[in-house]
Order: C-alpha cells, then sequence, then structure tokens
C-alpha cells in the first residue's frame, strides 16, 4: 500500500466511504473509547509488558514501528505499560507501550446520536462504530455514504479476472493467488520484477473499507468532487508552509493560491483541497522547475507536472 503524505492530513474533512452492503452480525456497541496520540519520533510496540518482550511483527514479518502523531486506541494498563489497538496498512494489531509515550490521552463517550445518523444515512452497522470513534476524536470530519449498487463479491470478480489485472509486491507469500495463471510448477509467477497476482481474499481485504477506518488510511475515501462546505481557510491552512501560502499577480489582478484553487475546484467539480494535495505532491513544498518556466520568450506553468520528465531542471523545461 501506498503512504499518504501528512500533508493530505491537515484539513480534509469531508470523506465519502464506497460501502459494499453485505448482511452482517450486529454487535452492541461500545460506550466510550480510549484514545492517544504516538509522542515518539519511532515506536515499536511490544508483545507484551517488558522490554524483555519481543517486537509485533506485520504480516510480511517485518517490526511495526509507530511514529508521532499516530491515533492508537488504549485498551488496558499494567503497570507503567499501556496495551494498545491499532490499524496499520489495513489490519488490526495489539501490543504494549510505556505509557510515557501516549500523548494528549483522552476517554470519549461516543454519541449514539452520532451513530443513529450514520444510521438514518444508510451506512451497514459494521461501520458505525468504527465511523463514531473516527467522529469522537475529529468531531467537524462529515462521513456520507457513497452507494455503487454493486456488491463486494461483485467487485471482487470484477478486479480478479485476469489475475494479472491488480499486482502486488509482498513477501507473504500467503496473500498471492494459485491460480494455475498465477501459480505454476510450485513457484508465484511474477508479472513484472518483484509483483505478483493477489488472492481473491486479499483482493476482498483491501478492498473492503471496514479494514482502513482508522485517521491514518481513511483518506483514500476522501470525496473528490466539489464540495461547497470545503472553505478557502481550509485550503489556505493547507498551504501554508508551501511556496503557495501567499499570492501571485495574474492578469494584473492579485490572487492567493487559495482562492485560485477554489475557483479551479468550482469551475471542475474537483475538491480544491484535493488538488492542492496534488500539487504539493508534485512540486514538494518549495515548488520545482515546472512551476514557471521561461521557455522560447515563453513562460510556462505546469504545477500538476503533466508530461514533465527528467532529473535536471533543463530536461524538465524541455
Amino acid at each position: 500500500m501506498k503512504k499518504i503524505n501528512t500533508y493530505f492530513l491537515s484539513i480534509i474533512m469531508f470523506l465519502s466511504c464506497i460501502l459494499p452492503f453485505i448482511p452482517t452480525k450486529v454487535n452492541a456497541m461500545a460506550t466510550t473509547y480510549t484514545y492517544a496520540y504516538i509522542d515518539a519520533t519511532e515506536l515499536g510496540p511490544r508483545t507484551c509488558p517488558s522490554t524483555n518482550c519481543g517486537r509485533v511483527y506485520h504480516d510480511e514479518g517485518g517490526i511495526i514501528w509507530l511514529y508521532r502523531p499516530r491515533v492508537v486506541e488504549v485498551i488496558g494498563y499494567s503497570g507503567s505499560w499501556a496495551q494498545i489497538r491499532f490499524n496499520y496498512w489495513g489490519f488490526t494489531y495489539t501490543g504494549y507501550i510505556l505509557q510515557e509515550y501516549l500523548g494528549n490521552k483522552k476517554t470519549v463517550t461516543l454519541d449514539q446520536n452520532y451513530a443513529n445518523t450514520l444510521r438514518s444515512k444508510g451506512f451497514p452497522e459494521s461501520y458505525v462504530e468504527k465511523l463514531t470513534k473516527m467522529h469522537a476524536i475529529h468531531p467537524k470530519w462529515n462521513f456520507e455514504v457513497s452507494k455503487t449498487n454493486v456488491s463486494l463479491t461483485d467487485a471482487v470478480n470484477g478486479e480478479y479476472s485476469p489475475v494479472y489485472k491488480n499486482l502486488i509486491s509482498t513477501t507473504n507469500k500467503n496473500q498471492l493467488s494459485t491460480d494455475s495463471a498465477a501459480y505454476s510448477n510450485g513457484n508465484y509467477i511474477q508479472f513484472e520484477p518483484g509483483w505478483y497476482a493477489p488472492s481473491k481474499d486479499t483482493l476482498k481485504y483491501y478492498m473492503d473499507p471496514r479494514n482502513f477506518l482508522d485517521d491514518n488510511s481513511i483518506f483514500m475515501f476522501e470525496q473528490l468532487s466539489y464540495n461547497p462546505n470545503v472553505t478557502e481557510s481550509d485550503v489556505q491552512a493547507m498551504l501554508n508552509g508551501t511556496f503557495m501560502a501567499g499570492s501571485f499577480v495574474y492578469n494584473g489582478q492579485t490572487y492567493t493560491y487559495a482562492k485560485a484553487f477554489m475557483e479551479a475546484g468550482k469551475a471542475t467539480n474537483v475538491n480544491p483541497v484535493h488538488l492542492a494535495a496534488r500539487v504539493i505532491q508534485e512540486q514538494g513544498t518549495n515548488g520545482s522547475a515546472t512551476t514557471n518556466m521561461n521557455y522560447n520568450e515563453q513562460t510556462y506553468h505546469n504545477y500538476f507536472n503533466f508530461n514533465a520528465s527528467g532529473s535536471t531542471t533543463q530536461e524538465k523545461k524541455e
């Protein structure tokens, strides 16, 4: 899975979950939720409350490292240790960390009225508790249903055939397909160097939004269409600290970059926060040669790096 850069997380508030409407067992929702922020540059949870215990490993066999300011759920205590539960690229793990590394720990009462609001919007019960917990941490976030009218089973079948339609790079062979087109004579076929066909179960896991409803992964469900509730100040907060924090002059008129993104988003029906995030992803916080190019006495601006290539300034301009 691809990591989401931190600037994607700074201000996005409007998320839309694509829901597989399948029957689920209904369990009683928790009434309280205790969460905290990891307050450490790099922290590896342990399997029991002692420095003599081993680290928690992820599904591919590597040590899990958590970084400030990741949010984790606190589910218990043992002396100076806290037991935590957290999502790590779609999989749920538990482990122990010293309580001194928990920042801004809070216990909140889950809002049952908000849970009922989610139900009234059409969210299946299997989504409600997780989204209510997200709302407790980030009360300005808004969740809406996006109905696909496609079952999860049908969606997975559509993505599975042909087997090379979607590929993964992993050392966990349990995630790979043993279909005859993907596995032969005891060997998994590499369709590209280091890339293999996933099994149906793997596809199903990664296509199910319920496995990613935490504040680290949930932004893959950001609403990309224009939303009038996104304000210019929202976009400005995202641009602060970048080369687009200020303004520019166009046809004799001064614009802030935030205003430009708002107008562009409205004109193209695209979330202006998403537009700003894409530019920051392409250009970095300081910009690059393609933002303002002079070539053959003409000025060109390519903030999204369309068809741009090369490693030198001259190559990018050409």
